[in-house]
């Protein structure tokens, strides 16, 4: 018979505490990696005149962020100018893609990746808004009646990355753990990395 003293099981309830600490790390570590690569995957689908839709997207944990950057719509071309462009056919202006749109974003948001704990709910926000109806992202993700230029088509930047995530969510990999673990905000192109 295999006798246990008090000793033994103070060590076992330790070693047990160190891997279960350590378990958590590493599943924190891949659910941040998931949240940055949905978080670019967004950003990097946003559609763009302005970069408005773009450099407003947000991360909130535990509670729907609805902060706006306005360092970066007070830099930018007005509404009316905007809307201008759209009609006319401007094509010099962002498209889907652009890079210092997607920058600010990033900036904006570091502090709340650093911050996720495995027990947050993560929500991905967009406090952009017409002047006219409200409600821009959603029409950017809607698309109404081709409503994006060529170069910012399609729209569905949440649904599509919403679809990725579900067919990959269940066939995660070692190796895309491991990948995920490494995830930074400021990487991009992370969509052909998984």
């Amino acid at each position: 018979m295999v006798s246990i003293t008090p000793a033994d099981r103070a060590t076992f309830r330790s070693d047990l505490s160190k891997a279960r600490a350590s378990l958590e790390v590493e599943l924190e570590d891949i659910y941040k990696g998931f949240v940055v690569v949905a978080y670019n995957m967004i950003l990097d689908e946003t559609p763009q005149w302005t970069g408005h839709a773009a450099a407003q997207w947000n991360i909130g944990r535990n509670h729907i962020d609805v902060s706006r950057s306005h360092r970066y719509l007070k830099d930018r071309l007005s509404v009316s100018q905007s809307a201008r462009d759209k009609t006319t056919g401007d094509t010099a202006l962002k498209h889907k893609g652009d890079m210092e749109a997607i920058d600010e974003a990033k900036r904006r948001q570091s502090g709340a990746v650093s911050q996720i704990k495995l027990a947050d709910v993560i929500f991905i926000s967009n406090n952009v808004e017409d002047l006219l109806t409200g409600g821009y992202a959603q029409k950017l993700e809607e698309n109404p009646n081709s409503y994006l230029r060529e170069a910012n088509d399609p729209g569905h930047m949440v649904m599509r990355t919403v679809e990725w995530f579900n067919s990959r969510l269940l066939v995660l990999s070692e190796a895309d753990q491991k990948k995920l673990r490494l995830v930074k905000l400021s990487d991009s192109g992370l969509m052909e990395t998984f």
